[in-house]
Parts: C-alpha cells; structure tokens; sequence
C-alpha cells in the first residue's frame, strides 16, 4: 500500500516513525536508510534512488536519523510518547536531537512525531508539551508548514478523551523549498 502511494504520488523523499521492520518496505526506485532501536522500534527514510544523500547519522535508540540532500539537512525523528515520560521525552530532546542538529548554518527541515505539542490551537484536551523541543524551535528559527489557524485545526492522534496535532514538519524561516527536476520534494 505505501509503495502504491509513493509510485502513485511520484514522492521523491518519505520519512517514517515507528518502524519495527524495514523488509516489509522494499520499493522499486526507493533506498531505505534506517536505524531499529534497542525497543524495536525506530525511524526510517525512503529517498528515490537518484536522490544522493549524504552525511547520514543515527542516533543508537533509532529515534533519530538524519541525512543532507544538497545543502539540505533532512530530519526524523521519533520522540518518547505519554504523559508519564515527559521526563524522557525531555531527555530526548536535549541529546539525541542535538546529534542530528546541524553544527554549521544549513537549510534544515525536520520531520517528526513529536508526541508533544507547543500551541493550545494544536489539542483538545491535556496540554502534553515540551519547555526544551519548544526552545530548540524557537532557536533555529524553525517554523511549523502546516496553517495552524485556528479555522483549519487538523489532529494526527485521537484517544477517547480529546485530540492533538503530534506529528508536525518544520523549516527554517529562510528555507527555500528544494526542487528536483522542477518538483518540490
């Protein structure tokens, strides 16, 4: 099905969370760059193979993989989720996610499933947020892709007593939409 998609939808570049087992992922015109964790769980990305990445890196917990395509540092992440490992997450964001920061001034564009939110606009019920993601946003001059008014609030997880937005892209500010072959990936 999500080969389907890919082929249907000519995606250059996909990223996903919660990978358990990237041979059920084998895509003609598709690498795989992945990194399973210790909880067999991890983070994985599908460039089309004439896609040259490079300078990639893992974090050993497979909660982080991050790649350059041009001058372009491409970001997955997958954060700790729950109420109960707000500690957890917190110690996340502050080592493995600095492993994958870029250390000199590049385009960035990070991907994840933050299992936190930063905005009131982005839940229905309990504010599960982040003081440290919301400061390394905040730092890089990150800002979220999708239209966060609050006429077009859209939820990526749903449990019997509210709704949030947990999955989230972010660029930079002066990030400038590559394009290979005229198409934005």
């Amino acid at each position: 099905m999500l080969g389907d998609f890919l082929h249907r939808h000519d995606v250059y570049f996909a990223l996903l969370q919660e990978v358990t087992n990237v041979n059920n992922f084998t895509f003609q015109g598709y690498q795989i760059f992945e990194k399973i964790g210790t909880s067999g769980r991890g983070t994985a990305m599908f460039p089309k193979v004439d896609l040259q990445l490079r300078r990639l890196k893992r974090v050993p917990t497979g909660r982080g993989i991050a790649a350059y395509y041009n001058n372009t540092c491409i970001i997955n992440l997958y954060a700790p989720s729950g109420t109960s490992n707000h500690a957890e997450r917190e110690a996340f964001f502050n080592t493995e996610l600095i492993v994958l920061i870029p250390h000199t001034p590049t385009d960035l564009i990070m991907a994840d499933d933050f299992n936190c939110v930063l905005s009131n606009l982005d839940c229905t019920d309990h504010r599960n947020s982040s003081k440290t993601f919301e400061r390394f946003i905040q730092g890089l001059g990150l800002v979220d892709v999708w239209d966060a008014s609050e006429n077009r609030q859209i939820y990526t997880h749903y449990t019997p007593t509210g709704a949030a937005r947990l999955d989230r892209i972010y660029v930079m500010t002066t990030t400038t939409l590559f394009t290979h072959r005229g198409r934005g990936i």
